[in-house]
């Protein structure tokens, strides 16, 4: 009682009490115990919002508005932070708030997510694509890397994880699980046999690439493999040069998925040295000499 009044004295003595009095009086009203709902921090995931609810702390939120990037908010109306649900922003909140809360509450899934990606990242020092209980996140995601991703909503679509490779980003073997689209898709340079008949355009129109770089197509031939490449990538919209053609190094700025296929272990002395993915497609037929 001595602490709360103690606390605000000033207050009280615009309306002519005395701190000194009324600590004074005998206290004869129960005391009822606050709520743990007014004195505990709850952490809550819901509709893919991360909510953070918690009695006032000056300390917690000036280390709290320290960090950038934070793109939590603070709703008025319900009085509670909140942010879009990314592991960057869930590890943020518990790091501090861990630190300055006696206890904080957690839900079912914010504490199936903390158990599954602490034991997942103890392994993890890149940073990984991972799948836990059907939802994607980033493991080992630091804040230099959080900042410069766009918004790409996470996923095992071709798209996503081409994108997501471009930023360095790695993706986990149970997600990719063999498939040669996926293992396109997340790596930077794939190496095929052109004997597999893979299907190269399909996989290269799903990620989104809008021109294709040929070169050393004269090496393993057949002609016709190559020309039926380059026929069926333009009937998509893929735009194609080949290693004859130096005008792509001024072009290819123009485009925002530029990939190489190669048909030799190098690259042309012409091909861009600034292509997101290479393919690089080898011929393991033997070869009958008579």
């Amino acid at each position: 009682m001595h602490k709360i009044v103690n606390k605000y004295s000033r207050q009280l003595g615009k309306f002519g009490y005395s701190a000194e009095q009324l600590c004074s009086l005998p206290w004869k009203a129960k005391v009822i115990e606050s709520h743990t709902a007014f004195t505990d921090a709850y952490i809550n995931i819901t509709n893919n919002k991360i909510i953070f609810k918690s009695p006032f702390n000056k300390n917690f939120l000036t280390e709290f508005r320290k960090h950038n990037p934070n793109s939590f908010v603070w709703d008025k109306e319900n009085r509670c932070h909140t942010a879009e649900f990314g592991t960057y922003n869930l590890k943020l909140l518990t790091t501090i708030a861990f630190d300055f809360f006696d206890t904080v509450h957690c839900c079912d899934i914010t504490q199936k997510l903390l158990t599954t990606l602490t034991d997942t990242e103890t392994d993890i020092y890149d940073p990984t694509l991972v799948r836990v209980n059907n939802n994607f996140y980033i493991a080992a995601l630091n804040q230099y890397l959080n900042e410069a991703l766009p918004d790409i909503k996470l996923n095992d679509d071709l798209r996503t994880l081409a994108k997501l490779s471009t930023y360095g980003i790695t993706i986990s073997d149970d997600i990719i699980q063999g498939n040669i689209a996926k293992v396109i898709a997340s790596q930077y340079e794939t190496v095929i046999d052109m004997n597999d008949h893979i299907n190269i355009v399909n996989i290269a129109e799903k990620i989104g690439v809008d021109v294709v770089f040929i070169s050393g197509a004269a090496t393993i031939g057949p002609t016709m493999y190559v020309n039926e490449l380059k026929k069926n990538l333009e009937h998509v919209g893929i735009h194609c040069y080949t290693g004859f053609e130096r005008q792509f190094n001024k072009d290819f700025k123009n485009y925002m998925f530029p990939i190489s296929i190669r048909f030799r272990s190098t690259g042309s002395i012409y091909e861009p040295k600034h292509v997101k993915k290479i393919i690089r497609i080898v011929n393991s037929q033997p070869v009958n000499i008579k």
